[in-house]
């Protein structure tokens, strides 16, 4: 089993054309996993955040999942919500504790926290964790102003330059992971087989 985490920062340097192409790209994405996922091992979630963090849909198999159209909103002050990293980390910090667990986690953003450089004692805390050590972390990053991968975005990513990815190759790379995926799991399988013929 493979777990694909998907989180969206939903503040208001979203709202518009950025939030409509994450939309569709999730289309797209999905739709390339479940193209792959002939064994149906793949599963997917959806969380979004701004000021708190929030699950829309919890892990389902690929095959079952139809994550739902993400708005952004303006509060009852017709504000719109703030990014704040920090909440980020500490809403993946309680689903890990909760129990949850994911091997590839995309966080889809335009790149512009309100918080920017005030994270880093709930980024520390999160890295304790085994389960967030061990996982494949993406930083997608969405709208034309936003291809700027700096320090503060690498630390997202596990200070990797080549997962801070473009929401357009966003397909492209799920489509890499999945067939990497069923590589290692039919190399993983024809081993067990023979092991079992022949003996380990």
């Amino acid at each position: 089993m493979s777990l694909f985490f998907f989180v969206l920062d939903i503040s208001g340097s979203m709202y518009g054309q950025k939030i409509a192409a994450v939309n569709a790209a999730l289309t797209e994405g999905m739709d390339v996993l479940r193209g792959l996922d002939e064994k149906e091992h793949m599963y997917a979630s959806l969380a979004v955040f701004h000021e708190q963090m929030e699950l829309l849909q919890p892990a389902k198999k690929v095959r079952e999942q139809r994550f739902p159209y993400v708005t952004v909103e303006a509060g009852a002050e017709g504000f719109y919500p703030t990014t704040s990293y920090a909440c980020l980390c500490r809403g993946l910090w309680e689903l890990m504790k909760n129990g949850m667990s994911w091997d590839y986690l995309f966080l889809i953003t335009d790149g512009k926290p309100a918080d920017e450089g005030e994270y880093t004692k709930e980024m520390e805390q999160l890295r304790i964790l085994e389960g967030y050590r061990n996982a494949c972390t993406y930083v997608v990053l969405t709208g034309e102003d936003s291809w700027n991968p700096e320090r503060e975005l690498l630390r997202l990513a596990d200070d990797r330059a080549d997962r801070v990815i473009r929401l357009l190759d966003l397909s492209s790379e799920l489509s890499r992971i999945g067939m990497t995926f069923y590589q290692q799991t039919e190399n993983a399988e024809e081993c067990a087989r023979f092991a079992e013929i022949f003996g380990s």
